[in-house]
């Protein structure tokens, strides 16, 4: 929508009717090409391929279990039964919750979460990654998210097995996120670890 703005104020501002009709259609046409160049590097149009609990995952070759696949984090989706079952297995839960229209939570997925470190992280301490999708304000995950203290979008937590949380601040690094996983898996060590696909 910014490319669009800007597209068209400057079709109004340099390619306006003042001008003569080669600067106008040269204008429109370098505008026309803007949008459409920023609407393919900005827009994905690829299929996403969700799992049984409505989390993307990023192929259809990933096997059940794999917390990363294709060099993609394998998000559970949001379901509260799953994070005290995981909990009571003695294997922590990080949750992120999130949400399409949190211009945040997208930056800090693309820059400190999918990275090389956050899925080596995962993969070495076992800890379930659980994607909590607030795009339709879902009343459940307003609940947990006030439970935390938080009344929005971006919240990164760690759910422990002892019934604590390590929750961390919306502005997050790769490294902090690291940290904290390994500080959960010091304190409860994986009993299996799962898959890296």
């Amino acid at each position: 929508l910014l490319v669009l703005a800007v597209a068209l104020w400057g079709v109004h501002h340099f390619g306006g009717i003042l001008y003569g009709t080669v600067r106008r259609y040269t204008v429109r046409a370098l505008a026309l090409a803007g949008v459409i160049g920023a609407g393919m590097g900005l827009v994905h149009f690829d299929k996403q391929v969700r799992n049984a609990a409505g989390a993307v995952v990023a192929d259809v070759s990933c096997k059940a279990g794999d917390v990363v696949c294709k060099d993609k984090i394998v998000w559970a989706g949001f379901d509260p039964k799953r994070v005290a079952h995981e909990n009571t297995a003695g294997r922590p839960v990080f949750m992120d919750y999130t949400a399409e229209w949190c211009a945040n939570c997208k930056a800090n997925e693309k820059f400190f979460l999918e990275t090389k470190g956050v899925r080596d992280a995962l993969v070495t301490t076992g800890i379930l990654p659980m994607k909590a999708d607030f795009t339709n304000e879902d009343e459940v995950i307003q609940a947990w998210l006030d439970k935390l203290g938080r009344k929005a979008v971006p919240a990164y937590v760690i759910y422990l097995p002892d019934g604590t949380f390590d929750l961390m601040p919306e502005a997050i690094t790769t490294q902090m996120v690291v940290d904290r996983l390994a500080a959960a898996a010091k304190r409860f060590p994986p009993k299996t670890v799962a898959g890296g696909g």
